[in-house]
């Protein structure tokens, strides 16, 4: 609800065309690092499990985000609370733990806990540039914001002109919704990626 609220406030700013939530931030921030359980492929002894980034998301952040769709479908609306769990997993985790067939499809499951809910692959993202400087990308699964309960998510808003204007717009957005909300790291894109980088 305050996500939603709040995502209609800034929609409503002057220059806001888009606005897209995430619990990373492409090609800086890769998300929770988690080990998962793959469908009919159990670990012999001593083996360690597959592990990707979990970065939760809303529906189009993919494509807010520039990282394009290569098999299956992206996220979408359809995907909620009320639905099968789905994902989206990058190509480096397709590579890595489907290499012998179609991924989309196949199911895993999140951690070591056997009760924990299946999750259905729907589609494939093209690959980033690792965030940890690393010359080969790194395992990244997308998973639906209405499926997933993440303890802070970075708000993307896609605008037109000038976007350091909206900033002190944006954050009256979120105390708008609620006054004791933190808004923490409120830069554009560029900067952003500057900051990680160094440059």
């Amino acid at each position: 609800e305050f996500y939603a609220q709040l995502s209609d406030g800034i929609l409503g700013l002057p220059g806001a065309r888009g606005v897209e939530l995430a619990s990373a931030f492409p090609t800086v921030n890769l998300g929770r690092q988690r080990t998962f359980q793959v469908e009919g492929q159990p670990l012999s002894e001593g083996q360690e499990p597959p592990f990707g980034f979990i970065v939760t998301s809303s529906a189009g952040y993919l494509d807010l985000a520039g990282i394009p769709i290569v098999r299956g479908r992206g996220l979408a609306p359809r995907d909620t609370d009320e639905t099968f769990d789905v994902a989206v997993v990058s190509q480096e985790a397709a590579r890595r733990y489907w290499p012998d067939g179609e991924v989309v499809g196949e199911r895993f499951r999140i951690g070591t806990d056997e009760t924990s809910p299946w999750i259905q692959v729907v589609g494939v993202a093209q690959d980033i540039r690792s965030a940890r400087g690393n010359e080969e990308p790194d395992p990244i699964i997308y998973v639906p914001f209405a499926q997933d309960s993440p303890r802070a998510m970075v708000v993307l808003a896609q605008v037109s002109g000038d976007p350091s204007a909206l900033g002190s717009a944006m954050r009256d957005a979120v105390w708008s919704v609620d006054s004791e909300q933190p808004v923490d790291d409120l830069r554009t894109a560029e900067q952003t990626l500057s900051y990680y980088n160094g440059t």
